[in-house]
Formats: structure tokens, sequence, C-alpha cells
């Protein structure tokens, strides 16, 4: 597949929206005008998974092998977010919170903490890292979509 100045220019632009809404969270500004500030990141990670669905239809489509594509994201993903838990379990780090409250400990309790070295901490959370509430979606996306491609592929074309 070649590069597309296009794909990189939306995915900065998402990362940006991100970084400005985390800024502005630092001053504790919650709100702009009508808008809550929160909306600027979510609309930012909207826009990063409508991009990372593209790409990963391309890459199923370039590589259609579920297995290798499944290896590949789980080390990817897992490593690095084992070791930030890990991190912030061991130190109590102040890592979770809200935009209101933003260091906090989470306290998970055994159940918490399985769900989060899982990634399905939004079907039952605490939020041991608060930055990490786009990975169960992103796990859950990266199940979901390429039986669905393969489903429509199959069926549909």
């Amino acid at each position: 597949m070649r590069t597309l100045p296009n794909l990189d220019l939306i995915r900065s632009f998402a990362v940006m929206l991100v970084v400005i809404e985390h800024t502005i969270l630092a001053y504790h500004v919650l709100w702009i005008r009508n808008w809550e500030v929160q909306w600027i990141g979510i609309i930012g990670v909207l826009i990063f998974f409508v991009h990372t669905s593209l790409v990963l239809m391309w890459s199923l489509e370039r590589k259609p092998h579920t297995l290798d594509f499944y290896i590949r994201r789980v080390f990817r993903i897992y490593p690095l977010a084992l070791l930030a838990i890990g991190v912030t379990l061991l130190f109590h780090a102040p890592v979770g919170g809200t935009a209101e409250h933003f260091f906090a400990y989470a306290h998970p309790d055994f159940h918490g903490i399985i769900t989060n070295i899982l990634l399905i901490q939004n079907f039952r959370g605490p939020m041991i890292y608060g930055v990490m509430w786009t990975l169960p979606l992103e796990v859950q996306m990266y199940v979901l979509l390429p039986m669905l491609f393969f489903f429509i592929r199959q069926n549909f074309s």
C-alpha cells in the first residue's frame, strides 16, 4: 500500500485535537462558551478511530491472514498497556481521574485489576490508568471489524 499524505494529515489533526483538549483541561478550563472542552478530545479520538478502521480494512485486504493480524495487534497493544498498569499499581501513581480531578489513584479491587489487564475496563471500571480509556474500544474494534470485513467480503462481493 502506498502512503497517502492525506491520511497523515487526518491522523495529525486527530492527535492535535486530543493534545489541545488535554492542555486546556490542565488549566482547569472545562467549558469554552457553550462547548464542554472534553468534546474536543473526543472528536479527535473518533476521527482517529475512523482513520484506524480505514487503515485496518486496507491491511486486511492486502494481507487477509487473521491469525497474523491478531498476533501483530496483541504485541502492539498489550506489552506497553501491561507495563503502564503494572507501574501504576506498584507505585499507586495518580494517573486516573476526571476533568475536574485530573490526578487520582483508582484504588482498584481484584476484579478491576483483571478487567484492566484484559482491556475490558469499559464494561466495568475503574480505569486504573485514565488515558487508556480508548484501548478497550480499540481492542474490541480489532475483534469485530475483521469479522465484519470477512462477512461482507464473502457475502456481498
